[in-house]
């Protein structure tokens, strides 16, 4: 059987483009044994475990300083799994970095052990050479020993030839199982075309609701007011990665004039209704009251919670033909030119630091419309900068930042959104962007790194089949501005 050792920086369960792509490929490579020697950088991961086909030995104590011992740590244990197990068939670099380092180290050892160094670097160009520092003499050894090199975008093949590469280097770029993504949108429109025609429209978003109310029913059994419930109920519902607005001034139109307003105790995620009460018992006139707010809506599905009887009381009701009467609420003729639907999500998926310039989407939304929302996935060093800029701006009721969500249910949440977008300020090529587009999920990146290789902007390639749209660099109001855009479409 053959062996190949693998030297990267990190891996499962830390999600990046890098570490799902060996995850990927390895899986697909029978009668192969792999051998992975990464940083451990967090307590608690194990030492060893298998993933996969993936045999995973992490080096250091679980601190972000493991990365710089992965080098000399990394090659010495492979050298002696080497020597126990007969030696490697080949030694695979993931990135010029420190697991990169910890190939060069085993490759001096072992020269006629062939040497792939895949590309997937993400940062700028600058940034790697200021990290690289004096030190660039033996970083540039990982280019100039490769037998060979695999770039997952054009632009990264040029960076290696830059940097000494001699020889042959192709590009090869980052896939996704295209099936994950448009399985799970088919299962969705399937469910919610059945859902219009039962009682289950948005089930997902009320089983969640329905877990944070008896959460909050549990602590507090109805024994405060109605407004210390209400600021309890927000904080949990917000912890289930749902977005909450709060008696949020709903206009209501006739025959296209404001005639009132409509102030409910909630909207969640722009899609479902919550009133709340805390009297001895829900009476037919509350019931009622709630399907005739629907009814002059836009909203379809409401629910009517009681915290003050002896239990908790939840009556969900729908009406089929909301918004369909003459009298409609929060629906001005000037914003009917937009879109027909309550509300726009936006979604974007990636490592909170500051190459993703998550922040500059979080700006992009003072230049939106109320009913565009942003899903914030993903977690990182920016994050307290992102959670403060949201607070600052007051889109506390408009910015939901759930954190990082399993890779595998990353689908489920494309499926529902809208609109994906990454301003990034470097990219070695974006793997996000590839998994929104299976989704069939419309696209907004900036014209760096490998982006340009697929994303093609009809103004900029009107020759070509447009793919997505480009954003000016550090440019919120840009963002903003190609949102509008997508929709007018």
């Amino acid at each position: 059987m053959s062996r190949i050792a693998i030297f990267s920086t990190a891996y499962l369960p830390l999600i990046g483009g890098a570490e799902i792509a060996v995850k990927e490929i390895t899986d697909r490579i029978p009668g192969v044994e792999f051998d992975l020697f990464c940083a451990r950088l967090r307590k608690e991961l194990p030492k060893t475990e298998r993933i996969g086909r993936v045999n995973v030995f992490r080096i250091g104590r679980g601190r972000s300083c493991d990365k710089y011992l992965l080098p000399f740590l990394g090659a010495r244990l492979a050298a002696a799994l080497a020597g126990k197990n007969g030696g490697y068939d080949l030694i695979w670099a993931i990135m010029a970095s420190y697991g990169g380092l910890g190939a060069l180290f085993f490759k001096l050892r072992h020269p006629n052990t062939p040497l792939l160094l895949t590309l997937q670097e993400g940062d700028s160009e600058e940034h790697i050479l200021k990290r690289v520092g004096i030190f660039y003499f033996l970083w540039k050894k990982i280019f100039t020993k490769a037998d060979y090199i695999q770039a997952i975008s054009g632009y990264l093949a040029d960076f290696g030839r830059r940097h000494g590469a001699k020889c042959p280097v192709e590009v090869v770029p980052n896939g996704v199982d295209i099936s994950r993504y448009t399985r799970i949108r088919s299962a969705l429109q399937n469910t919610q075309i059945h859902a219009e025609k039962s009682n289950f429209l948005y089930s997902d978003i009320t089983y969640k609701i329905r877990g944070a109310c008896f959460k909050v029913w549990k602590n507090f059994q109805g024994s405060f007011k109605e407004s210390i419930i209400e600021c309890a109920l927000k904080e949990e519902l917000m912890n289930h990665g749902l977005l909450v607005e709060t008696q949020k001034q709903i206009p209501v139109y006739y025959n296209n004039k404001k005639v009132g307003v409509y102030v409910p105790d909630m909207i969640i995620n722009d899609k479902i209704v919550v009133e709340l009460k805390r009297k001895p018992t829900l009476t037919k006139e509350d019931e009622k009251q709630l399907w005739l707010y629907l009814k002059g809506s836009v909203y379809k599905v409401g629910l009517l919670i009681n915290f003050g009887s002896k239990k908790l009381e939840i009556k969900r009701r729908i009406y089929d033909l909301a918004g369909n009467s003459s009298a409609h609420i929060g629906v001005s003729p000037k914003a009917q030119n937009l879109r027909l639907s309550a509300s726009t999500t936006i979604i974007t998926a990636s490592r909170l630091v500051k190459k993703n310039a998550v922040g500059d989407i979080v700006e992009a939304m003072r230049y939106l419309p109320e009913s565009v929302k942003l899903l914030i996935l993903g977690d990182g060093p920016e994050e307290h900068s992102i959670k403060s800029r949201i607070s600052n701006l007051k889109l506390e009721n408009r910015v939901s930042l759930p954190g990082a969500v399993p890779h595998g249910e990353l689908p489920k949440y494309l499926a529902e959104a809208d609109i994906f977008i990454r301003p990034s300020l470097s990219e070695g090529m974006g793997n996000s962007f590839i998994e929104a587009m299976a989704a069939g999920v419309p696209v907004i990146g900036t014209p760096v790194g490998g982006i340009v290789d697929f994303l093609r902007d009809p103004s900029a390639n009107p020759d070509e089949t447009p793919t997505g749209l480009f954003c000016r660099v550090r440019d919120p109001q840009s963002i903003a501005e190609k949102v509008i855009l997508l929709l007018k479409d």
